[in-house]
Formats: structure tokens, sequence, C-alpha cells
């Protein structure tokens, strides 16, 4: 451990450590000196802030009791709640064995030998760390205070408030020896206390010097690069830092602004507060602690200028914007109580009609995820709130929150009443529309479902009919919602709610239908650049009855935005021509006649490559230049693409042998000819020369490295593998060829699979000779001098949303 603090070799001590425990396991050491080397880990780990492995190597010891392993892996797993109820629940079994051996073992079949010291330790850091989480400060003081922890008595203090507490603490020895040994964070409370305190010129000393224990903390550190937790607690203590200076400038600027009775601007610096916060996924005890210290300076700043009306000092703080956003942030990691606690702090705020409603929709959506109960309490809220002070938007958002809560509760009628209200209230409200949408939607795929069901039974199979019939309608409904979603609020909604879009267009059966109508009347004004993520989806509707509802789409696409579509339409084109070229050229053979009628598909995407040639004639060009280029130069060599042949075959012909050898058979003569039979059509397609005599082939780089790559592997493939391509020659010759290689044994399937793998180590070893890099302009002279510029590239922008009719209504 000594080597890991002073000379930054964590990683390479816990290699030993590992490597060490390794050895005593299999050797049978004592399992004292194993325990010893597993808490050695568990400290390196937790200097490094890899709790999760530390409760995970601790899960998977299996020497502790059933209930302790419950409780680690609910703490694992994220449940805080129901982990730190386990834990509470083994320490009062703990102390109950203390209290009373005998009865407690007669009631539970235990004795006070059933929990090991290592164990019961345990349960009180985990306990502690997950009150700390549940920001459950006074009972962690009177555990400190119980306990002699004086390090957590500071830290219940300053985030209580209790700065007298704090003060006389940190006169302490054992903080003393905590400053001693350079740790950071003791250093940090007496910046807390000067900032506290009102000694404003220490405080600019006292911060510098927290600054340079923090970064020498950092260089005994492994590397950013390295990945891992342990930058984390010194980041955080690096953003504290940052803000406690500031915090020292504002008390500099509040004492001296309540002295002359007028007051500081703090607009840019609580902006600047605002803006400066943690990732939404960091730990709540992170940002717990940033908030609790601004609470701290917001109270502060309430105190030196009691003497202004509310609505003046409302704008020197922002404690109710403060406590909204960690009541947000503890919802969505699902800390209902944290988010409880946050809420209360504001019972005794001023705050502007804008924050009010913020903290009323936050108290609205912690009932949301809970029982029957809690969401009837949260509809009741709703109910009795009084909408006047809103503003259009406010108020829509109200109904879509008590049309969702009445989903919940089973009254999809009511929900469907109050969505439409929302909209009513508020036509350009985004979220509204998606809520309801996503209502009509659920509606829709349950009675397709139930359609379904009827349909095989006879006596419902009519009823099933209808059923189809009225799942398309609430289908278009949803669509026409989410579409108008998108129409209000594009930038934010496009991604969620297209592929729901798109899918839901999937079902329809006809293109006269409902749901092909209903995409055609709600996509016009949509912007076109919305699309471009799911262009692969747009194309593959081609080949279904939305085919000409989708084409529209994509004309919009080909003329705004070329190049993102262009490369995709192009592969689209020639699959489905090939295929219908295939598909034309068998049905002919077998009834004698050729369809000269395209497929849809077909039909339009060629339609769409000749819009784009009109468009963008000269973007057109320089793209097929482009594409050539990559086709022609980087096309893979001939040793790659035989190096890939030949070991599809060593794998099949592995595939085989291993099940020859488990069926106890013999070689079976059909599986060589097979194999025979793919290897010449392999030496044909390689090795048989296509190139004619031409001066301009001769002078092709690529015939002249399939002439050396002949005359380098040709014969050898042939010698090996006893193939012979196709003779050229007059009827004599080919007659001795076929002679020839009939009095030639056939290889068996050891041998094939021995030259295989011969074969897999030549051209690997060839392959890996070549370069792995060179210039461009010796690749593809012609691609090195393309830019954007130069081919006249369209830079995608983000139009705005065309303005629609103000009476445009969901279906």
């Amino acid at each position: 451990m000594h080597l890991a603090n002073e000379y930054n070799c964590w990683h390479e001590v816990l290699s030993l450590l590992e490597n060490q425990y390794c050895i005593a396991k299999s050797s049978g050491a004592p399992s004292s000196y194993q325990q010893d080397l597993i808490s050695l880990m568990n400290t390196c780990y937790l200097n490094l802030k890899e709790d999760d492995i530390v409760l995970a190597s601790k899960l998977g010891d299996g020497s502790f009791s059933a209930g302790t392993t419950q409780a680690l892996s609910r703490d694992v797993y994220g449940m805080v709640e129901k982990a730190l109820d386990d834990y509470s629940d083994l320490i009062e079994k703990a102390s109950s064995i203390c209290e009373d051996p005998s009865t407690f073992a007669e009631a539970n079949g235990a004795s006070s030998s059933s929990f090991s010291d290592s164990e019961v330790s345990l349960w009180e850091q985990r306990w502690v760390e997950l009150n700390r989480e549940m920001s459950q400060w006074d009972v962690l003081s009177d555990y400190a205070g119980e306990s002699g922890d004086v390090e957590l008595q500071i830290e219940c203090g300053w985030k209580s408030g209790n700065w007298d507490k704090v003060r006389n603490l940190c006169t302490k020895p054992e903080v003393a020896a905590s400053l001693e040994l350079g740790d950071h964070r003791a250093k940090m409370n007496e910046v807390f206390l000067a900032i506290v305190d009102g000694k404003l010129n220490e405080v600019e000393n006292i911060h510098a010097q927290t600054a340079q224990l923090c970064l020498k903390k950092w260089q005994l550190l492994p590397c950013v690069s390295s990945g891992g937790n342990s930058h984390r607690q010194l980041l955080e203590s690096f953003h504290r830092l940052v803000e406690l200076r500031e915090s020292g400038q504002i008390m500099v600027e509040t004492s001296h602004h309540s002295s002359n009775q007028t007051t500081p601007d703090l607009k840019n610096l609580l902006k600047a507060w605002r803006h400066r916060l943690p990732n939404e996924h960091d730990p709540i005890t992170t940002w717990d602690e940033i908030f609790i210290w601004r609470n701290h300076m917001f109270s502060a700043i309430h105190t030196n200028f009691s003497w202004l009306d509310p609505e003046s000092l409302a704008t020197l703080h922002d404690k109710p914007w403060t406590a909204i956003r960690a009541t947000e942030i503890a919802r969505k990691q699902n800390r209902k109580e944290m988010a409880q606690i946050s809420l209360n702090n504001l019972t005794e705020c001023a705050m502007d009609v804008t924050d009010a409603f913020t903290k009323l929709r936050e108290q609205i959506l912690v009932y949301e995820n809970g029982n029957e109960m809690k969401k009837s309490g949260g509809m009741n809220l709703i109910n009795t709130t009084n909408l006047s002070f809103f503003n259009s938007s406010q108020k829509s958002e109200l109904f879509r929150l008590k049309g969702k809560f009445s989903t919940h509760l089973g009254g999809r009628s009511r929900a469907n009443q109050m969505f439409c209200r929302a909209i009513q209230v508020c036509p350009s409200y985004s979220n509204a529309w998606a809520s309801w949408g996503e209502l009509c939607s659920s509606i829709g795929y349950e009675l397709e479902e139930k359609a379904k069901i009827e349909a095989t039974d006879e006596k419902t199979k009519e009823a099933s009919i209808a059923t189809g019939k009225k799942s398309c309608q609430y289908l278009a409904q949803g669509m026409g919602c989410y579409l108008e979603a998108v129409h209000w609020n594009a930038k934010e909604l496009d991604g969620l709610i297209l592929p729901k879009v798109l899918w839901m267009l999937s079902k329809e059966e006809s293109p006269d239908g409902v749901l092909c109508h209903t995409f055609d009347a709600r996509t016009i004004g949509l912007p076109s650049w919305i699309w471009l993520p799911w262009l692969s989806q747009l194309l593959t509707c081609l080949c279904r009855v939305e085919g000409e509802s989708v084409k529209d789409i994509l004309s919009d696409i080909v003329t705004s935005h070329p190049q993102s579509v262009y490369f995709m339409l192009r592969a689209f084109y020639l699959e489905r021509r090939d295929t219908e070229r295939i598909r034309d050229s068998s049905s002919s053979g077998a009834t004698g006649s050729s369809s000269q009628q395209q497929s849809p598909s077909v039909r339009h995407a060629e339609e769409l490559m000749s819009t784009l040639r009109r468009a963008h004639p000269t973007l057109w060009s320089s793209l097929e230049v482009v594409l050539e280029e990559l086709i022609v130069r980087f096309r893979p060599s001939l040793e790659e693409e035989l190096l890939a042949t030949i070991a599809a075959l060593k794998e099949r012909v592995e595939s085989q042998l291993e099940q020859e050898m488990l069926n106890g058979s013999g070689e079976v003569p059909n599986a060589v000819a097979s194999f025979q039979k793919t290897l010449n059509r392999v030496s044909i397609k390689f090795f048989q020369s296509h190139s004619s005599t031409t001066e301009s082939s001769s002078k092709d780089e690529r015939s002249k490295k399939a002439a050396q790559f002949r005359r380098r592997f040709k014969s050898a493939f042939e010698r090996d593998f006893r193939t012979t391509a196709p003779s050229k020659g007059s009827e004599g010759d080919k007659k001795r060829e076929e002679t020839k290689k009939a009095d030639e044994e056939p290889l068996s399937l050891s041998e094939l699979h021995k030259h295989l793998k011969k074969w897999n180590q030549t051209l690997d070893r060839q392959i890996s000779m070549a370069p792995s890099s060179f210039p461009l302009q010796q690749a593809s002279p012609q691609l090195s001098f393309f830019s954007s510029d130069s081919i006249g590239m369209c830079r995608n922008r983000t139009p705005e949303v065309i303005p629609r009719h103000e009476t445009s209504n969901a279906n």
C-alpha cells in the first residue's frame, strides 16, 4: 500500500496482490492470510473509487450470511431504500445478540458467533454510505457522535448548517493529523469556516493551499486515460473549489452592499451556477453537496438583505430553482424521499409563477411511478390546483399530466378527454400531442392483438374484421398526433416519434388506407432533415403498399440533401433491379414469356435517381467518380479474397472432421467430392485469365497484379488441390487432361485440411507483409484532389418548420 500511495503504481500493486492471492488459494494457505490479501485489494479499489468492484467481490465471497448476501445484492443493483432497510435489520439483530444471546438464539436459531467482525463492519460502512445517499444527516449525526467519527461529524455539521459544531470539531487532534497527511477534505472545511465566519482575507490563501493538496493527490492517481472512477472525487473537489472562490466574492459584495443599503448585481454569477452542474447520471451525493452549499450561500444573502421586499430579494438568490433541480435529479434517479426533502425546503420561499409551476409539476411527477394510492394522490393534487395563475402551455401540461394519471388508473376515456382538453388550451404544446398519440397507439395495438386472436376462431372471424378496422383508426389517430408533435417540436421529438410512425405505417394493407391518408396529410410542412436518420427504413417502405406515400418524402430529401441519400438510394435501386431481373429470367424460362412491367419499388427508385440527376448534375457526376474510385482502388487484393475463401473452406472441413469423429464413421465420399467441386470453382475464379490482349488492359494495374498473382500461386494451388482450369485447346488436349485427372487418386479429408491450413498460413503471411498505410495520392490520385467544396457538397441545414394552419388537429 505504501508503494501504491507514494509512487502511483496502483495497478501494479493490484496485479501483485491478485497473483499472490491466487498462489495462496491454490497452495492452501491459511484463510486469515487470504482474507488479509482480499482486504488489501479492497483498500486499493476503494482508493481508486471502484466501489462496485468491492461490493461484487464481497458478494461473491460466499462466507457471509443469507441476510448479508440479500442486502449486498440489493445494494449492487441500486435498490438503496430496500438495501438500507436490510442493513438496519441486520444491525438490530446483531445488537439483540449482544444484549441477550440465548433469547435470540432460541428465536432465530443463531448464536453470537453467527456474524463475524468483518461482516458487522461491512453493515456499518454500507449503512453509513446509504444514509449519506438518502441525505439522512440527522441520523448520521447521532451515529457519528456515538461512534466518535470526527470526519463524519464535521460533514453532518456543515451540511446541516451547525457551524459552531464544525468550528469546535476542527480543533480536534484527529483533524490536525489529517491535515499533516495532506487530506484536502479537511483543508476544505477550513475554507467553509473562513467564508461563514466572514474571514474573507484568509479565504484566498486557504483556497490556494487546498488546491495544491488536490493537485498533489491528482499526481498520485493513475492516468485519466486509464479509465475508472479514481479521478471523479477530485474533479468534484475542483468543482467545489471554483464555487467556494465565487462564494467568497459573493460574501464580499453582500457585506459591502448591505452596509450601504444597496443591492448587488449577482445575475451573471447565478446564471453561471445554473450552467455549472454535474451530469445527470452522476451520484446523487455529488449533486447534494453542491446544492447544500449553494443553499447556505442563498440563506446568507437572505439574512444580509432581509430589509428588502420579497420580490427584490428573490432576484438576489436562486434557491427555488436549485431545490427544484435537486428534486428533478432525485426523481430521475428514483430517490423519492430525497425529492420530497428538497421540495420541503421551499415552504417559506418566495418564487415567481414559473418556479411555482415547476415545483408543482415535480410534486405531481413524484407520485407517478408509485402504487395506486400515490397515483390517486397525484390526481388529487392536480384537481385541487388553481389554474388561473398559469399560462396556456402550463395549463396544457397540467391537463396532460391529468390524462396520464387517468391512464394509469384505468380511465382511458377520461384520459382521452383530458388530452383533448390540453390541445384545446394550447394547440402548439408538443408534449400533449405526443401523450395523446401514445394513448391512441396503445389502444390500437391492443385491438390489433384482439383481432388476431378473434381471427383464429371461426365464430369470431367476422368480428375480427371490424376490430381490425377499428385498430387502424386508432393507429391513424395516434400517427396524426405524433406527427403534429414533431411539427411543433421537431428538434427534440423526431428521434423518439418517427420510428413509431414508420412502424404504424407498416401496418397498412392498402395504398388508399386510412394510415397512408393520415401520413400524407400530416407530413406536409415537416422539414426533410428530420427523416435523415431513417433513410434505410424509408427505402424499405418503397417495397410495400406505403411506397407511394414515402416517395414524396424521399423526393424532398433528394432535392434538399442529395449527398445524404445518394449512396443508399443507388445501392437500393441496383439491388432491387437485379433481383427483379433474376425473377423475370426465371419466370420467362418457365413460361416462355418475359414481363416488361417493373415492380413499384424499382420504378420509384428509378424516378428518384432521375430526380437527383436532374436537380444536381454536377454533384451526381462527382459522387459517381468517388464511388468508382472506391470500388476500383480500394477493393480487397486477390490474396485477401483467396484467404477469406480458404478460411471459410477450412472451417467447413474442420466441422466435417469433427462430425465424423463424433459419429465414429469413416469419410463420406460425397462430402469430399463436394469440397473438390468447390475448389475447382475457386481455381476457375482466381486462376483462369479473363484479360484481353489489348494495349489498354495490359497497362491496367489490376490486370498486372492479377497476372502476378496467377504466376505466383496457380501451379502450387492446382498441384496441392489437384484442380485444373478448363483448357482452351483442342478436343484431344481436353481428353488427355480428363484422363490424367481420372488417374489421380482423390484427396482425403485430412489431406485436404492439411493443405488448406498450409495455404491459410501462406496467404496470411503474404498479406501481413503489405504496408499498413500509404498516402492517399498513391492509392487514388483523383480522390486526393477532392474536397467538400470542389465537388459542391450541399450543407445540411436545419430549416425552420413551415407554419401550418391554426385549425390543424389530430384525426
